[in-house]
């Protein structure tokens, strides 16, 4: 079947509900990015060049050498403006603090590795035919992978993985990218960069280990129809930068960082049954959010609790053991 005459089959014999499939399956709704990843994830999604309109504004701050590795620390301001419900990093609304990397994702559907229906597990047993895209619609079965962004000295762009568990770079860039992911925990362990000098980026954990002591986690809480997001794996912040011969090194520590912060949740509006006694068309309307708000004007809305666990910046080490504290913030 084509997918011309899949997609026309599919909208003639779609009866009694209009399903689409959310950003996130687990609460059917958004799920915001945790304000820290976001922040430097606005320099990936809008590049700061003449193309895009962007101008660079920023602070330098100091100019960490290492043998032939260099990382320059500043703060960045994005000045693309500040978006509805844009949550402030810890260094400021609209500001980031570039001392590193980060790769960060966002769950499209489910979890690529969730068992239950991940794109991984699933991905190739997909069929283009009705049940096919009722599967998906009721998040069954994945229809898409999720997509990640990453950002590291000189280089940032997005990859997906696809159903052989491969990095898909987009767009294609000179750098090669290896994941290692633990069967046994099921979770990710590390993303390894490797530029054209052989440099190594490494995010989430130290190479050879598996503390995840670069991981931040995010949940979600939706109690108004009583659905949660489990903890998620977020990102995975930058650990370490080594050359090629590993003689040198820049490594990262950083110490736990816990909070909350509430979001507007979403307003479904669902077609029940097109041809219903009650009359054609006739839809439910329902919240999804964790807390009713009353407005004065008796107008009411939504939010979510999310809740994220993950690491802030405290320390940079370079291989001569030689420290440099970077910001004292609790």
């Amino acid at each position: 079947m084509t997918k011309r005459s899949f997609f026309l089959y599919f909208l003639v014999n779609l009866y009694g509900i209009l399903w689409s499939q959310p950003t996130n399956s687990y609460l059917n709704d958004v799920v915001l990015a945790p304000p820290s990843s976001s922040s430097i994830g606005k320099f990936v999604d809008i590049p700061v060049n003449a193309h895009t309109g962007v101008p660079k504004i920023g602070v330098p701050i100091y100019t960490l050498q290492e043998g032939p590795l260099q990382l320059a620390i500043s703060l960045n301001y994005h000045a693309s403006g500040i978006k509805l419900q844009e949550l402030s990093s810890w260094i400021g609304l609209g500001w980031a603090l570039n001392a590193g990397g980060i790769v960060s994702r966002t769950i499209l559907g489910l979890a690529d590795e969730d068992i239950t229906g991940g794109y991984w597990h699933t991905g190739s047993t997909l069929t283009d035919d009705n049940q096919g895209a009722v599967n998906v619609g009721e998040s069954v079965k994945d229809g898409e992978p999720d997509l990640f962004s990453f950002s590291f000295p000189g280089y940032g762009g997005k990859f997906i993985l696809d159903k052989n568990h491969q990095p898909v770079l987009i767009p294609d860039q000179d750098i090669s990218l290896s994941v290692d992911f633990d069967v046994t925990t099921n979770k990710f362990i590390r993303f390894t960069f490797i530029d054209p000098e052989g440099k190594k980026f490494i995010f989430g954990s130290p190479e050879g280990l598996n503390n995840r002591s670069g991981v931040d986690s995010i949940k979600a809480t939706s109690g108004f129809v009583n659905k949660f997001l489990p903890y998620q794996d977020q990102a995975w912040n930058l650990m370490e930068i080594k050359t090629s011969d590993n003689k040198y090194k820049i490594s990262f520590e950083y110490h736990s960082d816990t909070y909350s912060y509430r979001s507007s949740a979403s307003y479904n509006l669902d077609i029940v049954n097109c041809t219903s006694q009650v009359g054609a068309g006739s839809s439910e309307a329902s919240g999804s959010g964790g807390l009713l708000h009353t407005l004065s004007d008796g107008r009411q809305y939504y939010t979510m609790i999310n809740t994220f666990s993950g690491r802030r910046l405290r320390r940079i080490n370079r291989a001569c053991l030689i420290s440099h504290d970077l910001l004292a913030f609790g």
